[in-house]
């Protein structure tokens, strides 16, 4: 004979349904906590996303192809015979070019300076952020006055420890040491951005 399921003596259900009952929203809270955990974990352990390395791409320009000049088709001939002339060979006219619809480019006489990155507001506080915090120990890269001016607002922070950033300094850290650092508002500090000449 079964045993009968173990009973609540206050509700009188059964000790299984009273358990979920009393701890259900635990494990549901727990649950949903530790998706967000996983979920976040890319953006607070400082591993970065995957997906982004920050190094420019390079762009190379192609030149156009040329067009083959399509092939002639010659009947066979026969084999010449011990005292006949070599035939002569048949001239076909080759069908008109095309004009280009290329614009003839150029020659570069300076060049002008390649944008490295980063490629806006975000990466350039991403770059400053892991800058801050691999070469100097500290985990925040803020502004001391707002985003006016560009120039001399950018720093590293900690708790009690304030340094300034120097810009260059980071671009070549992050590009290379032929990377230079320019912005091009004087009056916004977000559009700092890394050159090489």
């Amino acid at each position: 004979m079964p045993a009968e399921p173990e009973r609540d003596p206050q509700s009188g259900e059964d000790g299984l349904r009273s358990w979920f009952r009393r701890y259900g929203w635990l494990v549901a809270a727990g649950a949903v906590a530790l998706v967000v955990l996983l979920a976040s974990w890319p953006l607070v352990s400082n591993a970065g996303l995957p997906w982004y390395d920050g190094r420019p791409e390079a762009v190379v320009a192609q030149p156009p192809t040329p067009v083959p000049a399509p092939a002639t088709t010659e009947a066979p001939t026969a084999a010449p015979t011990e005292n006949a002339a070599p035939p002569a060979p048949k001239r076909t006219k080759a069908p008109p070019r095309k004009p280009s619809t290329a614009a003839p480019t150029a020659p570069a006489t300076t060049s002008a300076p390649v944008l490295l990155g980063p490629s806006n507001d975000n990466g350039l506080q991403l770059m400053l952020m892991t800058y801050c915090y691999t070469q100097r120990g500290m985990r925040e890269a803020q502004l001391r006055s707002g985003t006016n001016p560009a120039e001399d607002n950018w720093e590293c922070r900690t708790r009690n420890r304030r340094e300034l950033i120097n810009m260059r300094a980071a671009c070549q850290w992050r590009y290379g040491t032929d990377a230079v650092a320019r912005y091009s508002d004087p009056a916004n500090a977000y559009t700092w951005r890394c050159y090489r000449d």
